[in-house]
Order: structure tokens, then sequence, then C-alpha cells
């Protein structure tokens, strides 16, 4: 048996897809791959990553090819930024009407900021690595 490799995609669910996709496609800049759907869209986070955004209220509810799933509340996603770039990504956050809701500066020498997203997400973006690798 082969290990695992990654994590393919993450989901995050909010009622309004749209507002959802402006925040992470419009404010952060993530690829937009597939959208106008009543149920999802999908977004690239570097080459080999995708973040979905479901509606909670469809996914709930059978398909006829994945497995029902959902989730109520507050989700979080962390994203890494480059070094160097977490003030500008403050910047930029505020200026979109995102206030910063905390900021860690971790042991190990890495810095956070969190931000929510229109539909109460936790979205921290990393500069530095928090864990050891």
């Amino acid at each position: 048996m082969t290990s695992i490799t990654g994590i393919y995609e993450t989901v995050l669910y909010g009622e309004d897809l749209e507002a959802l996709e402006n925040f992470y496609a419009g404010v952060l800049g993530l690829r937009r791959v597939s959208g106008e759907s009543h149920r999802s869209r999908a977004l690239r986070v570097g080459p080999s990553q995708m973040l979905l955004l479901f509606r909670a209220s469809e996914t709930l509810k059978p398909h006829p090819l994945v497995p029902s799933h959902g989730s109520t509340g507050p989700g979080h996603l962390a994203l890494s930024v480059e070094p160097g770039k977490l003030e500008a990504w403050r910047e930029k956050l505020v200026a979109a009407g995102f206030p910063i809701e905390r900021e860690v500066d971790w042991p190990t020498g890495a810095r956070s900021i969190y931000v929510r997203d229109p539909a109460g997400n936790s979205t921290e973006l990393v500069e530095g690595q928090i864990w050891p690798k």
C-alpha cells in the first residue's frame, strides 16, 4: 500500500455561494475552475489542491455521483502565503471590508492572521511554518 501524498480537496460550506466565491476568488485570488451551479463552486489552490464551496442545504440531498454530506457552523481553512507578504494581505483584506479577527505569532516564528469569510468560516493566512516538518 502506498502512503497518502496530500489533501486533494477541502470543502467549506455556506448558503451564499456568490459571496463566498467573490471572497476566495475576488479577494484572495484563487482561480475559479467551475461555478454557476446552485450546489457548488470549485477553486484551485496552487497546482494540486482544490477548495470546494458547497451550499450545505443542497449537498445534504441525494446526488447521483457522490454521497450526501454537509456541515453546519463555521469551518476553518488555513492558506500559506509567500514570506514577507502577510502585511500586504492584511491591508488588502481590510480594504476589501474583511477586518482581521486575530493575529498570532507562533513559537516557530510563523505568523497568522484570521478573517471571517461571508459565511462565517474562519480563514487563516499563514506566513512560515506553524507545524514541525
